[in-house]
């Protein structure tokens, strides 16, 4: 089983541009990302958002913009735990939601968490 490992603190691959990893990885920016990982250390799952103020509230909301997981880990509960994860957090900040969009139409490797 995948365990939440904690906050990505350096940048590990050549897969993700630049600019997302320079935001992630700047303490001052309002992005942030998580990764899952099974013993030994691979990563199999990683979760980015981005927490920002908003009109409906007076704390911030957190926005799950990227959640993605190795396709060899799909349905293993890694998206879960990665959720799972956030929703804690969202308790400990006190931020007033968390949310994520979706198209209605899922495409195929999209599956149950």
């Amino acid at each position: 089983m995948a365990q939440f490992v904690g906050w990505v603190t350096t940048s590990t691959s050549g897969s993700r541009p630049k600019p997302s990893w320079s935001r992630i990885l700047d303490p001052a920016s309002p992005v942030h990302a998580v990764v899952a990982e099974r013993e030994g250390g691979d990563v199999v799952g990683n979760a980015n958002y981005v927490v920002h103020e908003n009109t409906s509230a007076l704390t911030p909301a957190c926005y799950l913009q990227d959640l993605f997981v190795q396709p060899h880990q799909r349905a293993a509960g890694v998206g879960k735990l990665l959720i799972d994860w956030l929703v804690e957090e969202m308790k400990v900040e006190g931020w007033s939601r968390l949310y994520w969009n979706t198209k209605e139409k899922q495409p195929p490797r999209s599956r149950p968490l």
